[in-house]
């Protein structure tokens, strides 16, 4: 991982930037794996995540699931 990621990513907890990082690294398709932004359900939040490669991720986003969810029924109405 880059000094760039680590910047970037430092105002997230230790365990929670853990987590994503090795949710990441460990479930991700072969097609999420060709893609340069994702969007990936992760416990109880979305994340926007920049893929670099295996193993380098940027952090670029965080929604609360629910939050989302209620978000979408409301454009629906």
């Amino acid at each position: 991982m880059g000094l760039e990621n680590e910047k970037s990513n430092s105002s997230r907890p230790q365990q929670e930037y853990a987590k994503v990082m090795s949710e990441l690294n460990t479930n991700l398709s072969d097609e999420d794996r060709k893609q340069a932004v994702l969007l990936k359900p992760i416990g109880n939040y979305i994340y926007t995540v920049i893929n670099n490669g295996f193993d380098d991720y940027t952090i670029v986003g965080k929604t609360e699931i629910d939050s989302s969810i209620q978000d979408f029924h409301r454009r629906r109405r």
